[in-house]
């Protein structure tokens, strides 16, 4: 492959299936390659079928908690619904045990939630969780504990059960195409700005990361997240037991935690 810049020619080889520049993305799990799981899929046809109605049930109960209880729909970007707080807690408690039970229904049958020594309850509430993305259930494994909430593009308001449910837990749209109004980093700024001074806001949510890892290794951060200059905090997401790779990843989360 060839790339021409400034009038110079510059030679990329490409590269490997074992380049070590793809070993964050490259999965571990055997999952499909076991030749029993041809004779076994169709026998587990009724569970998964029951799993995904249980799950599907219970979203759209959360779905109809947000519509009774949640704000009303708004087009401005910028304005976040202060409900009242019995409103608010119900939304919150609602959706951490709901969101628990689609993860059970997804076969998620235990979230353990471990607090490293020095962890602060009062100053974790007006700082920005941030954390590795490892599949799309982390949305739901964040709900089940902190119930935070999202920032989406400005399309998902519209996605039927999806978009009114983030808009019930004020989610923060982004359009690309508005660059006053809906400049990302603008908008996750007020909203960090909003949890420093001690707003009644749920807690903001990012992937620095900007996209899926196998949780062995970190990506490069995105910036957006950082430039408000406000208290983050670090967590670490983990589906298997901790080995080497999500040991080193505990390494660079402590070391951000140093800083």
């Amino acid at each position: 492959m060839t790339e021409t810049e400034n009038n110079v020619t510059r030679d990329h080889e490409p590269r490997k299936e074992m380049d070590p520049a793809f070993d964050a993305f490259r999965r571990s799990d055997d999952h499909g390659r076991d030749p029993n799981q041809l004779f076994l899929n169709p026998l587990l046809l009724p569970i998964i079928t029951v799993r995904f109605l249980g799950a599907m049930w219970f979203s759209w109960l959360y779905y109809l908690v947000v519509l009774i209880f949640g704000p009303a729909l708004s087009n401005d970007s910028l304005e976040v619904a202060i409900l009242p707080a019995w409103r608010e807690a119900i939304i919150v408690r609602s959706g951490q045990v709901l969101a628990r039970m689609v993860l059970f229904c997804m076969g998620f049958h235990r979230v353990k939630r471990i607090i490293v020594p020095g962890y602060d309850e009062e100053k974790a509430r007006h700082s920005t969780i941030m954390s590795n993305h490892v599949s799309l259930v982390d949305i739901l494994l964040m709900m089940s504990v902190y119930m935070p909430t999202f920032v989406a593009k400005e399309a998902v308001r519209s996605i039927p059960l999806v978009g009114r449910i983030l808009t019930g837990i004020q989610g923060i749209f982004v359009d690309r195409l508005k660059t006053e109004r809906g400049n990302a980093t603008a908008l996750v700024k007020a909203r960090q700005e909003s949890l420093a001074k001690g707003e009644r806001v749920l807690p903001l949510h990012l992937f620095p990361e900007g996209t899926t890892s196998n949780g062995e290794f970190m990506l490069p951060f995105k910036t957006g997240g950082f430039v408000s200059g406000n208290p983050v905090q670090p967590v670490i997401i983990s589906t298997m037991a901790p080995h080497r790779g999500s040991l080193r990843t505990l390494q660079c989360i402590r070391s951000i935690q140093s800083c």
